[in-house]
């Protein structure tokens, strides 16, 4: 279990590592330098809308296809042409009230034409991730990576060459919109070839009863789902509509939130391995749940605190090496980079208690979480803007880890005694207490430009960092040798 996990783990962060922070800070953060806050904050709130109605054409059927496929596998292939015809149909419902949405919201026709074209890319988007749920469920984890970065190559290629080159084309909104979808359509593309080699033949047809069955099943991931989206995503659509010039508000969170969606979607790999591996343990004893809970969650949460701290002690250097410098975005960027913390402990109790089936409790959980959300959001933004929507992410965030940490713990009879919690907060306080005084003992060089202007040197000093957080995982035991072991020298 320990080599498997791990493996394939590695794998996927390595491929990630090398692809999504290029198409993250190298494209997306240079188009919102190029564009301005203005603009980027108009797609950053579109975006949102497009992201919190996507659950309109999953209804979590995504989630639902992977914990069949893990159990039973010939069930899931009889389903595949009724689920992909159901997709179209959904995504005529969804359109729709895409359109109806905006349109309640007072935008305007030219932020109509972008919302096609994003509503056009979450199409691609689910059926990309509906083939993904294939993959990973039937153990081709490696083909699963590669389609979870073939998108960005695209747009690195495409975007990257506008932004260098201009090749006739000056970079805006609207065509880097269209270049995302260029990506995301090439990238279907190929993910249905390999998924219809994989599954074979498809026989199409329209079954309304099976669409009303698989509709059933489904139903209480989609509710999940939308609750969890409403309260990620709605600070951005909530800044645009109360916040004092919204689209300049949204913009400087989009500066921050954007790092935070880098660590959300390396987070969503390490949650996309977990569930298939929790729905299969499940089956067997809480023992071996317990086991896959505890690897997961010292590996995952020791390595987000040694991140998360990392980036806020250097937020204005960080964000002044990929932004055009604006103070505004570093407090908003300190309480996301906080929040994720919570966001990670979700990526283990919250896949778990998924895979166990305990929708109804995740479901009443995540509805407190809007709640929340939305309540310190309309009470916040008004008054304090892009900081008041980061103090409200981490409230939620931390309220929603906490609380289902608590149902695991009860469920699974996990061990939380007063050694383990003094360890995590031992492993937590020494850290941060060895990067400032590194940080101090750096405050004390003759040359302090040498520091801000050097990013070579800046990149050392946050490689040394990290290699401190590395060697506290090893000395509280997060990470331990002899799984890693067995990693390198068991085959498979």
């Amino acid at each position: 279990m320990h080599r498997i996990f791990f493996s394939n783990l590695l794998f996927s962060l390595l491929l990630n590592l090398l692809i999504k922070p290029i198409a993250i800070f190298g494209i997306d953060a240079q188009v919102q330098n190029v564009v301005g806050l203005d603009q980027y904050g108009l797609y950053f709130s579109l975006l949102s809308l497009s992201l919190i109605l996507n659950i309109l054409m999953d209804l979590g059927i995504n989630n639902y296809v992977i914990k069949t496929v893990a159990k039973n596998q010939e069930e899931a292939k009889s389903q595949i042409s009724s689920i992909l015809l159901l997709r179209l149909l959904l995504f005529l419902v969804y359109i729709g009230i895409l359109f109806t949405s905006a349109f309640l919201m007072g935008y305007d026709s030219m932020a109509m034409k972008l919302l096609f074209f994003l509503g056009l890319n979450q199409l691609f988007i689910v059926f990309i991730a509906y083939f993904r749920g294939f993959f990973s469920g039937l153990q081709h984890y490696k083909l699963d990576s590669f389609f979870s970065v073939f998108d960005r190559i695209i747009l690195i290629i495409t975007a990257g060459s506008v932004l260098l080159f201009n090749m006739g084309y000056e970079m805006s909104i609207p065509l880097y919109i269209q270049l995302q979808t260029f990506g995301y359509f090439l990238t279907f593309v190929l993910a249905f070839i390999f998924f219809k080699r994989i599954v074979g033949t498809i026989h199409w047809q329209i079954d309304l009863v099976h669409f009303k069955s698989v509709l059933q099943k489904s139903l209480p991931f989609a509710l999940l789902i939308i609750l969890m989206s409403i309260y990620t995503r709605i600070d951005g659509i909530l800044l645009h509509e109360l916040g004092t010039n919204g689209n300049v508000q949204a913009g400087i969170y989009a500066t921050g939130f954007r790092l935070l969606d880098a660590l959300y979607m390396f987070g969503m790999i390490f949650a996309g391995l977990l569930f298939p591996m929790f729905s299969n343990v499940l089956n067997e004893s809480k023992q071996k749940v317990r086991e896959l809970v505890l690897i997961s969650a010292n590996f995952l949460m020791s390595g987000v605190i040694v991140v998360v701290f990392i980036l806020i002690f250097h937020a204005g250097s960080i964000l002044q090496f990929i932004y055009t410098p604006d103070e505004r975005v570093i407090i908003p960027f300190c309480f996301l980079m906080l929040s994720f913390i919570g966001i990670a402990m979700n990526f283990v109790f919250g896949t778990l208690l998924t895979a166990n089936g305990n929708l109804k409790e995740l479901n009443i959980i995540s509805a407190i979480g809007v709640l929340i959300n939305i309540s310190l959001n309309i009470f916040l933004i008004p008054k304090y803007g892009a900081v008041g929507a980061g103090f409200t992410a981490f409230i939620t965030q931390m309220t929603m880890a906490i609380t289902q940490f608590i149902l695991c713990a009860r469920y699974f009879e996990l061990k939380v005694g007063i050694l383990n919690m003094g360890k995590w907060l031992l492993f937590t306080l020494s850290f941060i207490s060895a990067i400032f005084l590194f940080d101090f003992a750096l405050m004390n060089l003759e040359d302090q430009n040498l520091l801000n202007d050097s990013p070579m040197l800046f990149g050392l000093i946050l490689i040394i960092e990290l290699i401190f957080g590395l060697i506290f995982m090893f000395v509280f035991k997060f990470i331990e040798l002899k799984p890693l072991k067995n990693l390198f020298l068991i085959k498979s």
